[in-house]
């Protein structure tokens, strides 16, 4: 059980390194889609068709670290849904629970008057069960997200995307000839990889929560992207 325990928490620490990874990716992407200047800048002019295949490749990266966050089951790659396997173990839940709201008794190696003791502990056990229910709660909304998003026709298209699209280029027989499907009818929008991305953090930390009792600093790292994200697009508009 240590041994699971560990490697649990170093696969729920590379999720987290993996989530970075994407928002910093998709941080690149969004002013191509959802910032009026930029679009204007470089989707209209002579650098159409070159703004046009950039925009596309980006999303399709986006697409396939969705998939591969979400779904990857091979040993060397951790992912969400390997995590939520492991955690369907109720002796490992029971392990991290225990860790999650156990605090150290300090009190118990001071000189103090039995009844402070006896107060102390009553105090250290109410805490303690407070913490084994918010563990819970925290595990339940995970999952509630997980299972919702997991079942999403939004994650099942990110997966043709990485499978059949990007990855291997698939053909379709379509009107007697044998074409490449088309994103257009998977039915995703740009609007969905911010949506699934917001999914997907949300759930990466509450997993780091309570496997790993710790969190991120998610703010800090939204200001520096959208700071490396806004002063690379302005410089590349001034310098044309």
């Amino acid at each position: 059980m240590p041994n699971q325990i560990e490697k649990l928490r170093a696969h729920t620490a590379h999720v987290l390194d993996l989530a970075i990874v994407l928002r910093e990716r998709y941080a690149m992407l969004d002013p191509l889609v959802f910032d009026e200047a930029v679009v204007t800048a470089f989707g209209s002019t002579d650098r159409a068709h070159g703004f046009r295949i950039l925009r596309v490749s980006m999303f399709l990266s986006c697409a396939q670290e969705i998939a591969k966050i979400c779904l990857d089951r091979y040993s060397s790659s951790p992912s969400i849904q390997s995590i939520f396997e492991t955690l369907e173990d109720t002796t490992v839940r029971e392990v991290l629970c225990g860790d999650y709201s156990t605090r150290e008794a300090l009190f118990e190696h001071k000189e103090l008057e039995p009844e402070v003791k006896t107060a102390l502990r009553r105090s250290h056990e109410v805490e303690r069960q407070r913490l084994q229910r918010e563990f819970k709660e925290r595990y339940d909304e995970a999952l509630g997200l997980w299972t919702d998003f997991r079942a999403s026709k939004v994650l099942a298209s990110f997966s043709t995307v990485r499978n059949k699209v990007s990855a291997h280029a698939d053909l379709r027989f379509t009107d007697g000839a044998y074409r490449p499907i088309d994103i257009g009818e998977l039915g995703l929008k740009w609007g969905d990889l911010k949506h699934s991305i917001r999914c997907i953090q949300d759930m990466v930390e509450l997993l780091n929560i309570i496997v790993r009792s710790a969190s991120f600093a998610w703010d800090m790292l939204d200001e520096q992207l959208h700071a490396a994200s806004s002063q690379f697009w302005r410089l590349a508009n001034d310098a044309t």
